[in-house]
């Protein structure tokens, strides 16, 4: 089966700002050209580690980030690099870079250069900033975007006195960008016309923190942060319980329609566990806001009785937005991601052998969109690349 975006040739300079961005493409069937530095991309020396090694090539970090793409090592600081980064742009549709602003510039590769290139390529330039503006030079990480980008003021406990923001691990920053990138990328391809797309990570988080900054704009009121649950103006009931079993369950208290209403409580009761939850008068919204902590309570009462597959399982069956918090673990053997084909195994080679990777977020028809191949080694494909080069 092919894949969606097989059509196009996608140029990718390494590094962390661009590798989730270029696996979009790469998973969707795009051919992708790393372009590694001499030693290799930053990224090659991140943790975790495959087993006891240590090395460029054992990196579950570039393993993940990277399966599909092909890699080439090219030095641009030297006339002989630049030339062959210039000839792979030649045949390329996009352009993914994620050096500092005028990084490339510097190096010669001006942005006048790289049109006089390709005029049709579609350049994203993902920078912490952005090209231009008081804090285009600025450095920036995960933990500095969402701050900033308002993601952290809403990330902690209320049931904590004076604990402070959290920040959300998994380099969210770094997703929220690359994902507009690929976005961008492919909107700009639409045209049939060169594009450059100047994307500030900043901006990618200032503009996803959901209802926080629209609600501060029309109203003035600032969302605060919620234990185990989405932060919001207005107090809610604590919905985390513990099971019988040691393990969580989110016992959602928004959207019970009337039924579902009907069947927690019918459920409840049937355990001797609904105490007065019987009453009508909890099917008044109103009683129902004023009484949610107390609700709440009850709630989690009754989940400590059981286990957190059964409460799951009895909630859904009943209309009711409650859901298991589940470890890496529970995820591996999740029945459902297994009957969507989610998980699948990929050939690392000696001596790894086969391994389970993560598939794709979402299925496409009569397209392959998932991981196909494992990361490339250091300069995999770059002796192939650079005599097609030497041939044009």
């Amino acid at each position: 089966m092919s894949g969606t975006l097989e059509h196009l040739t996608v140029v990718e300079l390494a590094g962390p700002r661009t590798e989730w961005c270029g696996k979009l493409f790469a998973q969707a069937g795009a051919r992708v050209v790393l372009v590694e530095p001499p030693g290799g991309a930053e990224t090659r020396s991140y943790a975790p580690w495959f087993g006891e090694r240590r090395d460029r090539e054992s990196s579950l970090h570039f393993w993940h980030y990277n399966t599909d793409k092909q890699s080439v090592v090219l030095d641009l600081v030297a006339e002989e690099g630049r030339e062959a980064f210039l000839g792979l742009l030649g045949e390329a549709d996009v352009l993914l870079d994620g050096s500092e602003p005028g990084g490339l510039g510097d190096l010669g590769l001006t942005r006048e250069v790289i049109e006089g290139a390709n005029e049709r390529l579609v350049h994203v330039a993902l920078t912490p900033f952005g090209q231009e503006g008081p804090m285009a030079a600025w450095k920036g990480s995960d933990l500095v975007h969402q701050a900033l980008g308002g993601q952290m003021m809403m990330n902690g406990y209320d049931d904590m006195p004076a604990s402070p923001p959290v920040n959300g691990q998994g380099n969210q920053a770094g997703h929220m960008a690359g994902s507009w990138g690929f976005i961008a990328a492919l909107a700009a391809l639409q045209t049939g016309r060169g594009a450059f797309i100047d994307l500030s990570v900043h901006d990618a988080c200032a503009g996803m923190t959901e209802n926080a900054l629209p609600q501060y704009d029309y109203t003035g009121k600032v969302v605060t942060r919620r234990t185990g649950r989405h932060a919001s103006v207005a107090p809610t009931p604590a919905w985390q319980h513990r099971a019988a079993d040691g393990r969580y369950i989110n016992a959602q208290l928004v959207n019970v329609s009337p039924r579902a209403w009907e069947g927690l409580v019918s459920w409840l009761d049937e355990h001797g566990m609904a105490e007065d939850l019987t009453d009508p008068k909890y099917f008044v919204p109103e009683i129902f806001r004023e009484e949610a902590d107390h609700i709440s309570e009850v709630i989690g009462r009754f989940v400590a009785t059981k286990r957190a597959d059964e409460i799951f399982h009895g909630a859904q069956a009943r209309a009711l937005i409650f859901s298991a918090i589940l470890n890496p673990e529970d995820l591996l053997d999740d029945p459902h991601l297994a009957a969507r084909d989610f998980w699948i195994e990929l050939d690392q080679g000696e001596p790894e052998g086969m391994l389970r990777y993560a598939g794709s977020a979402f299925v496409a028809q009569n397209s392959e969109v998932r991981p196909r191949r494992r990361a490339p080694h250091l300069d995999e494909h770059g002796q192939a690349l650079r005599e097609g080069l030497a041939k044009q």
